[in-house]
């Protein structure tokens, strides 16, 4: 397997160990993952709250329509060795260094960055570890599952500005979650998206990662916008890519994020960083 380039600095640090092999989903996966889905299991954007609910049953993943013409989709991990304080740290601490970012995704994982006002944030040890990353962009430079790399700022936002109870992060139905809203441009297209992932208990108890992208939906000033998709097949074929993307980066960080976080996170953030 191909990794992302390495510069020989970075193979000298103490974390570049972790670097291994992710899982890669054979075909019959892929064909599972991305193949045909049962629309009436369809989370609208209108109904995302659910997903807090003590009783919510992840759908399967895939690209389901929604009624007001978008799509949505829906990827869910069982990562049972991550826990609410390890995904709060790993989703702060991988944002200083490259290396950091190649560790979730070796193959896919090239580079990531952020402005010295972000870099401020994520260091302010007042504000609770999992609220640093609200209104902290990032950009980063991956491919989805190996081919050319591309370059996306991901804009990370307060849950409650995509309508979310913020009194429910810590609770069994959202230890920790994520948020970004934002126009994704693909060609001719621009699609207004929005970003939720969650790690919560899952139906059997234990820990899993449910992720949505509402493409054609955001939350603006407490109200839902919604559109239509154009060349919605084409947007379909680019998504599914997302979703075995997500499995594998999930899947892998289950693997590495237990060890990782229990060598580095009583050490400073920036340890071993650049610049530090």
């Amino acid at each position: 397997m191909k990794f992302v380039p390495v510069r020989e600095a970075d193979k000298k640090k103490s974390y570049y160990s972790y670097i291994c092999e992710p899982w890669i989903p054979s075909a019959q996966e892929i064909a599972r993952l991305t193949g045909k889905v049962d629309q009436n299991k369809t989370l609208e954007f209108a109904d995302r709250c659910n997903c807090f609910r003590p009783d919510f049953v992840p759908e399967p993943p895939g690209c389901y329509d929604l009624k007001t013409g978008g799509i949505v989709i829906s990827s869910t991990v069982p990562v049972p060795d991550i826990t609410k304080e390890m995904m709060d740290w790993w989703m702060v601490w991988h944002q200083f260094d490259p290396l950091r970012y190649a560790l979730w995704d070796p193959q896919d994982h090239y580079n990531v960055s952020i402005t010295p006002e972000v870099r401020a944030q994520l260091l302010d040890d007042s504000i609770p570890m999992e609220r640093r990353l609200w209104n902290a962009p990032c950009t980063v430079l991956e491919s989805f599952n190996g081919e050319k790399p591309e370059i996306n700022v991901i804009r990370f936002c307060d849950p409650a500005k995509v309508g979310y109870d913020e009194s429910l992060i810590g609770t069994d139905e959202c230890l920790s979650m994520i948020c970004s809203q934002d126009i994704v441009k693909k060609g001719p297209l621009t699609i207004p998206t929005a970003m939720t992932e969650i790690l919560r208990k899952g139906p059997d108890g234990t820990n899993i990662w449910v992720a949505h992208w509402w493409m054609g939906a955001v939350c603006t000033g407490g109200q839902d916008i919604t559109k239509k998709i154009r060349m919605k097949f084409m947007v379909k074929k680019i998504a599914k890519t997302l979703i075995v993307h997500n499995q594998i980066e999930m899947t892998h960080l289950n693997k590495i994020l237990p060890e990782l976080y229990k060598a580095y996170e009583n050490l400073p953030m920036e340890t071993e960083c650049e610049g530090a």
